[in-house]
């Protein structure tokens, strides 16, 4: 009887039951996978190529947000110049009483550009 179970791929007691199946299981996995198989070595070509161009494409990307930010650096601090140049010139002209809302007159009123006040 022993035998014939044996033959059927069923353990001959059921005190062992795990113990043949985990034993039957390891050696087909040691027959299935083999680490000299070439399967494998070319799964693991292709996990590190797959590795390799996610690492460039985030480094592509990296410096294509560095780079936008220097961009937007730069234009920052060309603006940021502009704006300096035009309020020193137009303050060169307001200390002079050549502002654009006029200055006081010799009434004491302001001189509005339409808007008076009464």
């Amino acid at each position: 009887m022993a035998t014939l179970k044996w033959h059927l791929g069923l353990p001959p007691c059921p005190g062992i039951t795990n113990r043949c199946r985990a034993r039957r299981l390891s050696t087909q996995l040691h027959v299935w996978r083999r680490p000299d198989d070439d399967w494998l070595a070319a799964a693991e070509q292709e996990d590190m190529a797959r590795r390799q161009a996610a690492q460039e494409q985030a480094m592509r990307a990296a410096q294509a947000w560095q780079e936008q930010q220097e961009k937007a650096r730069a234009q920052r601090d060309k603006l940021l110049v502009d704006a300096e140049q035009a309020s020193s010139s137009s303050s060169s002209s307001t200390s002079t009483g050549g502002s654009r809302w006029g200055s006081r007159s010799a009434g004491g009123q302001r001189a509005g550009p339409e808007i008076s006040e009464r």
